[in-house]
């Protein structure tokens, strides 16, 4: 059987017109070529590309429907090109959103096909600037390499800086310019040396250097002449043992790309390098946040002043979004403590029990988001806001998350009467996941908070309008054990509401947001109506599961506040 797969694979491989010479092996110095990687059926062949005849040997994989196959290129001598490994192995694809059909014949032509196209490229220099977009990885393919983690200066200029090793982690280490950035890492800086910050700008590009072949003194040294050589001597002088000089490059086209380099037995003339007893290479990983958020889909968050208040469930999970959407300047208002209780559906857990909520918040942030500034308020929102521990005219926007349509009415005609003008977003949930509420309200713009209610006609009382839950029942439950009562829903329901939010925060920031609007979600009425609970007329009417009205939809004429 296996020799008439080999068979197989054979006659598929001649038939691609760049192939000569095919034969399938089953054994081919697997530990100099594949290393550890094991392979079903391994083909010898020659790919011809232009007037070159190249070596090449195909591995292909028990599962190769998710892996793909290999292609290494045999000759130790053939130039160092793009996507190519030091052991020869071409990367042919990245396999990151990359869909893979289970027809071998076919993935067989299109990876060989594609090795011919990076094989012709790298031989005639047509994506030498792949090795600059990518720069880091092949310096990572260095021998020796030892990993730093590095917290870059925001000056691009040479800066003394220090590092230590980290404790919970072997062989690597940490470098920073104050204590301050350490913050998240709950490190010791007793124990600290010295290393350099060098920052260089190249007028040609730099391209790293083959991993086939020791790092040489030269290679670096020609780096270093291109920074300031003056100072770099001068700090030189504040280091005595082993010398870490983390050099960040920018190339021609703007590009950054950092590498480090560790050096025993330095002699320097003037700043310049002439020899080296041994030299190491380090792998930069970059740390700072500003380099981190470059991963986050949108930054828009990152010069923004936010207000947030309430950080119970829904609250807690939108302070989460904040601060990891690259937001730092953040203020939390909330009197409540967490409970054993609220820990189920909040983003907290136990060891934050009996803590202020939004002191338990920071905490957690603090330790866990660098360069974060968050204020907290434990009181009321209306007591902060009229004994002025807070200005809310100060903020770029606010978010009420309190779930609370009494302390939401008060915020809104607080707003209107003293004619702020920042915009608010309040969240809330329904009783048992039967709705969520977003709502944006700007004072300069039609329909307002205030005009989410009505009367009912039969005794006066006020109601939500926009609730799929039918008005006049009880919703909040009573825990007689401790006292305390609350609305039922579960996290999932906070984190839809949560969701919604912050896909309302960032369209505001990007001036997607015109008008006033509320977006309602239903929830399924299952658990809801088996708590003999009644929908409202709303959830009937509503065909569509999630809707939204502008304020010209929603909008009450007759409104005290934003009316005629």
């Amino acid at each position: 059987v296996l020799r008439e797969w080999d068979i197989l694979i054979e006659k598929i491989v001649e038939t691609i017109e760049s192939s000569k010479n095919v034969v399938c092996i089953q054994e081919y110095e697997k530990d100099v070529w594949f290393e550890k990687k094991e392979y079903n059926y391994i083909v010898k062949c020659q790919l011809l590309v232009e007037k070159a005849t190249i070596d090449v040997i195909i591995g292909i994989p028990n599962d190769w429907e998710i892996d793909l196959i290999d292609i290494y290129i045999r000759d130790r001598g053939f130039p160092f090109i793009p996507h190519m490994e030091k052991n020869g192995k071409l990367c042919l694809f990245d396999l990151e959103g990359c869909l893979i059909d289970s027809d071998l014949e076919g993935i067989l032509i299109q990876c060989i096909n594609r090795a011919v196209h990076l094989i012709y490229a790298g031989l005639n220099k047509r994506n030498v600037t792949d090795f600059i977009n990518e720069f880091e990885y092949y310096w990572n393919e260095q021998n020796g390499i030892e990993v730093m983690k590095v917290i870059h200066p925001k000056t691009k200029k040479i800066t003394l800086m220090k590092y230590m090793n980290k404790s919970n982690e072997k062989f690597v280490n940490i470098a920073f310019e104050t204590t301050e950035q350490l913050q998240g890492y709950d490190e010791k800086v007793s124990q600290c040396r010295n290393c350099i910050y060098y920052p260089v700008v190249s007028s040609d590009f730099i391209y790293p250097p083959d991993p086939r072949e020791p790092l040489s003194v030269q290679y670096v040294a020609d780096i270093l002449l291109l920074g300031n050589k003056k100072e770099l001597s001068r700090l030189l002088l504040k280091i005595k043992r082993e010398q870490i000089i983390i050099i960040e490059i920018k190339q021609p086209n703007g590009t950054y790309n950092s590498i480090g380099v560790k050096l025993s037995g330095a002699k320097w003339e003037a700043g310049e390098l002439l020899s080296c007893a041994k030299i190491s290479p380090i792998y930069i990983s970059r740390i700072e946040k500003e380099y981190l958020i470059g991963r986050v889909k949108d930054d828009l968050l990152i010069n923004k002043k936010i207000l947030l208040i309430g950080c119970g469930s829904i609250g807690g999970y939108i302070s989460d979004s904040l601060v990891k959407s690259g937001i730092e300047d953040l203020t939390i208002v909330d009197d409540d403590r967490l409970r054993e209780e609220n820990i189920f559906r909040h983003t907290l857990g136990m060891q934050y029990v009996g803590m202020y909520k939004s002191v338990a918040l920071a905490k957690h942030y603090k330790g866990n988001i660098p360069n974060l500034s968050i204020k907290t308020l434990e009181s009321k929102i209306q007591s902060a806001i009229l004994e002025e521990e807070i200005d809310i005219s100060a903020y770029d926007i606010i978010i009420s998350a309190t779930g609370n349509h009494n302390v939401n009415l008060w915020l809104n005609k607080y707003i209107y009467e003293m004619k702020i003008d920042i915009p608010v977003i309040y969240a809330w949930n329904e009783v048992c996941g039967i709705g969520n509420h977003v709502a944006f309200i700007n004072r300069n713009k039609k329909g307002c908070y205030q005009c989410f209610f009505d009367r009912l006609p039969e005794n006066g009382e006020l109601y939500d309008r926009n609730a799929y839950c039918e008005p006049g029942q009880q919703i909040v439950n009573i825990d007689a054990s401790c006292g305390h009562s609350y609305v039922p829903y579960g996290v999932v329901v906070s984190q839809k509401t949560a969701a919604m939010c912050m896909d309302i925060v960032i369209k505001y920031f990007r001036g997607n947001l015109e008008k006033n609007m509320i977006l309602s979600l239903k929830g399924d009425k299952e658990y809801f109506e088996s708590r003999g609970m009644k929908l409202s007329p709303k959830y009937y009417n509503q065909i569509q599961q999630q809707v939204s009205y502008i304020g010209e939809e929603f909008v009450n004429e007759q409104c005290t506040l934003c009316g005629k």
